[in-house]
């Protein structure tokens, strides 16, 4: 991974956790036992975990080329035994 693509984890990390984190602190349950919003920390951190996996997850998109799969590179490679069968 490069140093762009840490930078952008980094960033969908804090920025998950901080609206984790915002609704922890503004959106509690009168009962304090809803998951996600009993305080403003655990909020944060499951807002964390989901900013990392969004993030992974458009690493991943500019990582892979469409253009090129497999198939291709099978074909390139009977082209290239044919070529050098003539």
């Amino acid at each position: 991974m490069d140093k762009a693509g840490i930078i952008r984890l980094i960033i969908a990390i804090i920025v998950g956790g901080g609206i984790g984190a915002l609704m922890g602190y503004y959106g509690q349950c009168s009962s304090g036992t809803c998951p996600l919003t009993a305080t403003p920390y655990r909020g944060a951190i499951y807002g964390a975990v989901l900013g990392l996996l969004f993030g992974l997850s458009l690493g991943a998109d500019r990582r892979s080329d469409p253009s090129a799969t497999e198939s291709d590179d099978e074909t390139r490679v009977l082209e290239e035994e044919e070529k050098g069968e003539k």
